[in-house]
This record gives C-alpha cells, structure tokens and sequence, in this order.
C-alpha cells in the first residue's frame, strides 16, 4: 500500500493548506484530498510542486506502506512514593507510573517507572517487561570500539519510556508539578536491560510534550510514528539494513 504524507511533512515544515495553496498554485480542495489520503491519484507536476514549496524529497512524501505493528499503551496509573529501601512515607521526591501495554493482539504486559525529583535531575528507573523485540529496528550501523568496531541496531526503548513518562505527566496534576523544565534534565537508566543512561534537557512543557525525537530520524521517520497512547512502526523497520552516517 502506497501512503501519501503530505499531512505529515506539512506539520514539520509548520505550513497550512492556505500557505501550501498560494506557493503551488495547487486548490485547498486538491491539497485536502492528498492530505487526508482521500485523493486516488497524483501527477507529477503536482507532485513536483510540493517538492519544490515544500523542500522536501520523494521520498518524504510517498510511502510505501505494507502494514504496521502497534504497542498500545493502557492502564496508565500515577502514584507517590518509589519502592527504594530509602523511600520515606514523608518524602514527596519520589514518584511511581504503572502503565500496561498491548502489542497488537498480543498478552498484555505491565512496565513500572520509578521517578525521583532532585534539584538538578528528574531521574528515571525502570522495572518490569520491556518489549525489546518490538523496539529494536533492522536499521544498524557501525560504532567504533577498542577493538575495531561493533554492529549496532538502531532501537526505540527510550522513546517509549519516554512516551510513559509524558501520558503520566498529562494524568495527574501533582505529578506535574514536580517538573522544573528550567534548572531539571530527564535522565532514563534502563539496567539492566541496556548499559546506557539516556539524559535530555527539555526547555519548557511544549518542548517536553511535542518533541518527538527518534535515533536515526532523517532515516526512520517514515517509519515510526509515535502518537498518544501508541508507538507505530512499519514492518519495513525490522528489515536489515545499514544506516549511512549521514542519517545519524
């Protein structure tokens, strides 16, 4: 199945169906149509122009879609209190988020975040099932190591703690509260299903909730989407393939 994306790409280019109008000459109506996917065809004209106003690639625009998986996130909870031997029942740092998950029509699993607010950190631990196999792409590239270099596969687990913690944060006000976008980084310590610690820095709530970074982005972005509730990917995301440098 080929997928128009046109929506997509005018979302990142921050352009309307007005601006996109007046640059191409193109109607609102044959815009809309090729924007909701309700157009059964394209020229190639027309596609030239939106290449062109747009300055974007082919590829940009035209997807070749044959199906997706979904995790479907369910059941998000928020509470106080970590389950660390040093959590005290007055100390109000600590903060849980129970959230079950559903890949497709899959046994439904559980994954629990364990927040700590400090000054300079909002730090972030993680128990239970995490679904690598879903997370982790096709998509490698080569990292130089000690003794020459290593194969690495491209994988989403951050984006989907991260993706918990934000429906988290949008359920309960208190659990808001405790974000200090100014002075705090977000650091994600996945031991010991990784050996790394993801650190980010968001500048205020927008950023945090809007940004939708993914690794590899120039080359995985028409194949990822992640949206509320839900991670979609391409089957085309688990075939093996090395990533060039330029795409990293």
């Amino acid at each position: 199945m080929i997928k128009f994306n046109l929506k997509k790409v005018m979302k990142e280019k921050k352009t309307t169906l007005k601006e996109l109008s007046a640059d191409t000459g193109l109607s609102i109506n044959t815009l809309s149509l090729l924007s909701t996917g309700k157009s059964k065809g394209i020229q190639f004209d027309t596609l030239e122009k939106l290449i062109q106003s747009l300055k974007c690639n082919v590829k940009d625009l035209i997807v070749l879609d044959d199906g997706f998986r979904e995790l479907k996130l369910i059941d998000i909870s928020v509470s106080k209190y970590g389950l660390f031997a040093f959590s005290k029942p007055d100390d109000d740092r600590i903060y849980n988020i129970s959230c079950s998950y559903i890949e497709n029509e899959n046994e439904r699993q559980t994954i629990l975040l364990t927040i700590i607010f400090t000054e300079d950190y909002i730090d972030v631990a993680v128990s239970g099932v995490l679904p690598m196999e879903f997370l982790t792409s096709g998509k490698y590239y080569y990292k130089p190591v000690s003794s020459g270099q290593m194969k690495e596969y491209v994988s989403l687990e951050f984006e989907f703690i991260l993706q918990v913690l934000i429906e988290g944060y949008k359920k309960n006000e208190d659990f808001k509260k405790m974000f200090n976008f100014d002075d705090q980084k977000i650091s994600i310590n996945l031991l010991p299903y990784t050996e790394i610690v993801s650190t980010r820095k968001y500048y205020n709530e927008n950023d945090f909730l809007n940004k939708k970074t993914i690794p590899a982005y120039e080359h995985l972005k028409n194949l990822v989407f992640l949206e509320d509730n839900s991670i979609k990917v391409l089957y085309n995301y688990y075939t093996e393939e090395e990533i060039s440098e330029d795409d990293l």
